[in-house]
Order: structure tokens, then sequence, then C-alpha cells
């Protein structure tokens, strides 16, 4: 299912860059199954204004990547493994919750905490081993 906004909503006056809770919806919108089509790591500047990395999906239902909390990572390598290849063509479902973020309460997108039953969340195979396991780099250690 394609995420649609309405053209009347009033977030769509403001830019969005990233996928956010509006999108889904709201607060007591039904959840969403969105398939994991890129994972990659981006900078964002934190409440704090100090540089922060997070883990951003591209989604095949969007245009708009979802830039992940460190929750919402968690939980997703809780369902597909920590190695985020794992997850691409994955699916996960969205909701929106009212969370306690940075001293006071808001809407937020978060991952469902059970993988979506649709035949796309099989066990995730083991790691083959190899002699030479690649380093942080990518090179061959």
């Amino acid at each position: 299912m394609a995420i649609t906004i309405p053209d009347s909503d009033i977030d769509l006056f403001y830019d969005d860059v990233y996928l956010r809770q509006h999108h889904l919806g709201g607060v007591g919108a039904p959840p969403e199954t969105v398939t994991i089509v890129g994972v990659s790591k981006q900078e964002f500047r934190g409440t704090d204004n100090k540089l922060k990395h997070k883990c951003v999906l591209k989604l095949a239902e969007t245009p708009l990547p979802f830039g992940m909390c460190r929750t919402d990572a968690k939980q997703v390598a809780e369902f597909y493994g920590t190695d985020t290849k794992r997850w691409l063509g994955r699916q996960i479902t969205l909701v929106v919750r009212i969370v306690d973020a940075f001293g006071k309460k808001t809407p937020a997108i978060r991952v469902l905490e059970q993988p979506p039953s649709n035949g796309h969340t099989t066990a995730v195979p083991p790691i083959a081993t190899h002699a030479a396991t690649p380093d942080r780099t990518g090179a061959a250690g």
C-alpha cells in the first residue's frame, strides 16, 4: 500500500525531507506495513545542536526516507539481525504513538513490536563464516 497524504493537510505547507508522523495519518491511524529497499547512515543535528548519525531507511511505498531513532533501529535489528544488508526486501509495520521525547509528550513514528506476518519475515539465515573478516572500512583483515 502506498502512503498517501491528503492535499489539505496543514503539514503539507512545510517542506518535509523525511517521513513524519503526519504522513502516516497521526495518532490513531491504522499501522502501515512498508518494505525496506535501502539503508544508509546520515548526519542529523540533534536538539543539543551536535551532529549525530542515524540509520535512514528508504521505503518502497514513499519517496520520503525514514530517519529512525535508536529504539526503532534496535527493533528492526531484533527482527532481521544487525547486518543492515539483510534488511533489504524485508517489511516492517509503522505506527504513530505518543512518546516521551526531550521532556515532553509528542507523536512519533515507531516500528511495531511484531514483524508483519506476510511471509517476508522468515528467520534471518546464519552469516557464512570466512577466513578474512572485513573491518569497518570494508577491508579484509
